[in-house]
């Protein structure tokens, strides 16, 4: 492919070299949306119906319980107590939020392109947006490598190390050096 560039290239095929198109997602996507939505509204006449309790008593909203769930899974505050694995644990999961949110927002700039008529992502934002995607996946990288040396010298004693750990690690790897590659 000599002479391959974004700048020269004006098709969808620059945005995904070498990978499919990403209607098949977005029509799963829309399907899991749909059923969600079918499944709350069934949630509601059911409760109405049966039980006569109201939706707002199914789903009542504690702060305090959003608060909890935020720090724990957001923040990573449970496993930040131990600095190395926690560490490790937040580079992976961040990594991949990062290029799940950014898989999103790719899929939103070809859709765009037939509600526009151009691209979102071109010049400068494009360049900040690989630019970011090339750090989320390098701090992943780094993260399993922190991962799998903790688990290859034994640095904690109550670790459990079997192959299946280590391939998992592996297979996450590998899908962050074929998104990097692509």
């Amino acid at each position: 492919m000599e002479g391959f560039s974004m700048q020269t290239c004006g098709s969808s095929f620059c945005h995904y070299f070498l990978t499919e198109d990403l209607k098949p997602l977005v029509y799963i996507e829309m399907i899991l949306a749909l059923a969600t939505a079918f499944y709350l509204f069934y949630i509601k006449y059911y409760i109405k119906i049966f039980n006569n309790v109201s939706l707002k008593m199914l789903l009542k909203i504690d702060l305090e319980r959003i608060k909890r769930l935020l720090s724990i899974v957001f923040l990573q505050k449970r496993i930040l107590r131990d600095v190395l694995p926690g560490s490790a644990h937040l580079m992976i999961f961040y990594s991949f939020l990062i290029l799940f949110i950014a898989t999103l927002i790719r899929a939103i700039d070809n859709y765009s392109v037939e509600i526009l008529g151009t691209h979102v992502l071109y010049g400068l934002s494009y360049e900040f947006f690989k630019l970011t995607i090339d750090l989320a996946t390098f701090i992943g990288i780094i993260g399993i490598g922190v991962a799998y040396y903790r688990r290859v010298f034994k640095l904690t004693k109550d670790l459990p190390d079997t192959p299946e750990d280590r391939a998992v690690l592996i297979i996450l790897l590998i899908i962050l050096l074929t998104g990097l590659i692509l």
